[in-house]
């Protein structure tokens, strides 16, 4: 915050704090000083305006993630139970491990772009963008990644079947795909 330059200007977490430890100068003990109000109707507008900065910024996550998901099935080999069941437990495991490679530099490289990405809301009432936490977390679009990739939970399936603790379990629960048998994978 530049005191200078701008007095109206609050990072995000001094919306939420009334007050704040000082150390004296006469002691060596921490009193507490209040900071400067926020007017009602500016802290409900901020308040508002970081509501629509999430709903952004979860949206942007929701939508990247479908679509990246979509071109990860189509950049990765497709699965079918005849060609993987020749491939070994390592090859497959290998495959899982590149696709799983791929979505974590993509999430990171996207995660940082966005970033870059202006929000239409930035400055009003000197709020930043930047100082959102959902801006630094890419667990959204990463759960959807792995969500609808379809695909690389087939193979994953298709390699849990061959340990001896699925060929005792005949129907394998996945929240991702309601109920599957394992025969047929």
């Amino acid at each position: 915050m530049n005191n200078s330059s701008n007095n109206d200007e609050y990072s995000v977490n001094e919306i939420y704090k009334d007050q704040v430890l000082e150390k004296s100068t006469n002691q060596n003990i921490f009193k507490k000083v209040d900071k400067k109000k926020i007017p009602l109707k500016k802290e409900l507008r901020l308040r508002l305006i970081k509501v629509v900065d999430i709903a952004y910024i979860f949206s942007f996550y929701a939508l990247a993630g479908f679509f990246l998901s979509v071109a990860f099935d189509r950049v990765f080999p497709e699965f079918s139970k005849e060609k993987y069941s020749k491939k070994s437990s390592i090859a497959i495991m290998a495959e899982a491990c590149l696709i799983f490679a791929s979505i974590g530099v993509t999430v990171y490289i996207i995660k940082n772009l966005f970033e870059l990405v202006p929000f239409p809301f930035e400055r009003v009432d000197g709020y930043v963008h930047k100082k959102v936490k959902e801006l630094n977390t890419a667990i959204p679009l990463t759960y959807l990644i792995f969500f609808f990739q379809f695909g690389l939970q087939k193979k994953l399936l298709h390699l849990a079947t061959r340990s001896s603790f699925m060929r005792h379990n005949p129907v394998i629960k996945n929240p991702f795909i309601h109920s599957v048998d394992a025969k047929n994978i």
